[in-house]
């Protein structure tokens, strides 16, 4: 059998069989330079469920919370609006070094003594005519912003104690949203004593900006995910530590884990940064720590 077979091969092999070879090597090494070194143009995501990035920076926690989009500018339902609290010095970073590319039509930032360069990043993460909201005190006056946001509307708004229309309607239906300043009824309470609350579909998450914040709220009713940004000290006990009903996830400014619960979990060393998103087709929120590829504590 083995001889047979061997009176099946050709004598020789021709030009055009290495010919093929040539070709099949150069597309090999053509496909291999192109997924090596080519970098594709990324597209922000227009149709995705409420999501949200926490990092930590030297301030504590930075949370970005994006609001559910259906990639519909039209109708009033998911509107994507993105609400950023203790923002980064430098925010464009997220995007550019780990793919978070959530575009849309308005922001609103919290945060005291933001850089001009700071507001210029966001402003520029914006479609053209959109909306910027900051709320905080500021060091600069908002007419002096306006010539680095040039394409959108701004405004800028000191925190106050009284309830007001911040968000009017830039969230969309379905959801709502408090913001409360002065839990420690200070009378110009500064941006981080804050308290936010943002409910929608049977979710709810909260962020205390401050540990007397949370420390004094009683959470009646229980959160999806509870987010403390003031960082901790390793002696400090985390809020609500043992009741694991009154927040499913607790994400806090600390690198203690607690022994007790592994849903405390805590956010402060370098490079790390976690994400939960609602998943629409379980209809679950899911959480994730991730590796980030920008340190925003060396800021």
């Amino acid at each position: 059998m083995f001889q047979r077979f061997r009176k099946t091969l050709p004598d020789h092999i021709g030009l055009g069989h290495w010919l093929k070879v040539l070709v099949i090597f150069v597309f090999i090494i053509a496909l291999t330079w192109y997924g090596k070194f080519h970098k594709g143009k990324p597209e922000p995501a227009r149709v995705h469920g409420t999501l949200a990035w926490v990092v930590p920076t030297q301030h504590g926690l930075s949370t970005l919370l994006v609001l559910s989009d259906d990639g519909v500018d039209t109708n009033n339902v998911r509107t994507g609006l993105r609400i950023w609290v203790n923002p980064p010095k430098t925010p464009l970073l997220l995007e550019e070094q780990n793919h978070a590319l959530f575009r849309g039509k308005s922001m609103v930032a919290i945060g005291d003594s933001l850089a001009p360069e700071t507001i210029r990043q966001l402003g520029s993460m914006i479609d053209t005519g959109g909306f910027l909201l900051v709320i905080g005190h500021q060091a600069w006056l908002e007419d002096q912003m306006h010539p680095l946001v040039s394409h959108i509307r701004f405004r800028q708004s000191n925190p106050h104690r009284e309830p007001w229309g911040w968000l009017g309607d830039l969230a969309g239906e379905g959801f709502t949203a408090e913001l409360r300043f002065g839990i420690s009824q200070d009378k110009h309470p500064p941006a981080y004593d804050h308290q936010l609350t943002v409910a929608w579909e049977g979710y709810r998450i909260r962020v205390w900006g401050t540990w007397d914040a949370a420390r004094a709220d009683d959470l009646k009713d229980s959160l999806s995910v509870g987010i403390l940004s003031a960082c901790s000290d390793a002696w400090q006990t985390i809020p609500h530590l043992t009741d694991t009903v009154a927040a499913k996830v607790m994400f806090y400014c600390g690198q203690q884990k607690s022994p007790n619960s592994d849903t405390r979990i805590p956010l402060q060393e370098p490079n790390a940064g976690a994400i939960f998103y609602e998943d629409l087709t379980t209809h679950r929120m899911l959480v994730k720590h991730v590796h980030l590829n920008w340190n925003p504590a060396e800021e």
